[in-house]
């Protein structure tokens, strides 16, 4: 290969990263504009950007114990059949007096999967 073709190459790759950067810091400014005021233009990858960031902050605030307000983890957090989400701490149901009726719902379950059987009566002799 010719070394100037190389040379080239690798100049237009320079330029074509500082026109990415520079189209980067523009959309930036646009954003900081935005937020001062709201004439501004906005592309359309920025508009999913900002609502992802919304959802992400909505998630966040249903990552909080039900009893103890404590922030939970993904690993450590505790969905109750009442629906209450809780720590380790409170995730046992006598721990957050929970309103769900499990019997009623183990009741329900039994009567659906076995269902009563009555035999025919047998005639005596």
């Amino acid at each position: 290969m010719n070394k100037n073709y190389v040379d080239d190459k690798s100049e237009e790759e320079i330029v074509e990263r500082t026109r990415k950067r520079k189209i980067n810091t523009t959309i930036e400014l646009q954003l900081h504009k935005k937020k001062k005021s709201s004439t501004s233009l906005i592309l359309p990858a920025t508009l999913v950007e900002t609502e992802m960031v919304k959802n992400i902050s909505e998630n966040s605030t249903e990552m909080i114990c039900a009893i103890c307000k404590r922030k939970l983890r993904v690993s450590n957090n505790f969905s109750c059949r009442c629906g209450g989400m809780f720590c380790g701490r409170h995730r046992h149901f006598d721990q957050h007096s929970c309103t769900y009726d499990i019997r009623k719902d183990f009741v329900e379950k039994l009567t659906k999967e076995n269902p009563r059987i009555i035999g025919r009566k047998l005639n005596e002799f």
